[in-house]
């Protein structure tokens, strides 16, 4: 009897273990258990198959947790990258970021719409964002003390980059066009 109290306290603990890490993930996720998977962890059987699909939810839930965060987490870059061309207040900056602390479903489509939503913003101010920005640079060489010659090269040069990339956008446009 004394083993096999030990036993159950043993896969209780084990159970308890894997209940409270699902429990973290569904709260960091907004997720539901199916049915099946709350009855088990409602019960109190603490069996082997029990806890193997237990650890498999967990692995499950682990897994749509890190992809979300690494989705958010280059969402996130892209959305700063967008504010900051916008020169988006701080107030509205954290209010985004206040609502949208979770890695629900739900938070990756807000992010992904108000990528899409800064970038047409950002593609329709193109031109007052290109000034703002060659304003910029005009002000860090006046601070390296560059002259205009050199301003100038530094220009060029951003303006050869550019025609590169599109010229390099229209090859591979060209290339599927051929093969398609």
């Amino acid at each position: 009897a004394k083993e096999l109290q030990k036993e159950v306290s043993a896969r209780f603990v084990v159970f308890s273990d894997i209940k409270n890490k699902i429990i973290k993930l569904q709260a960091d996720l907004c997720e539901v258990s199916p049915p099946e998977i709350e009855e088990m962890l409602n019960g109190h059987v603490y069996s082997d198959r029990v806890c193997e699909q237990l650890t498999d939810y967990h692995n499950y839930l682990s897994e749509i947790f890190e992809t979300r965060k690494k989705y958010i987490s280059e969402m996130a870059v892209e959305i700063v990258k967008l504010w900051d061309a916008l020169d988006v207040d701080e107030e509205t900056r954290n209010r985004f970021l206040q609502t949208h602390n979770a890695f629900s479903q739900k938070n990756v489509q807000d992010c992904i719409d108000e990528a899409e939503r800064l970038t047409k913003i950002r593609n329709d101010h193109l031109p007052e964002i290109i000034e703002k920005m060659k304003k910029e640079i005009s002000n860090i060489c006046d601070d390296l003390s560059y002259s205009e010659e050199q301003k100038q090269e530094i220009y060029e040069k951003c303006d050869n980059d550019k025609l590169d990339e599109k010229s390099s956008e229209n090859e591979i446009a060209k290339d599927i066009q051929f093969y398609s």
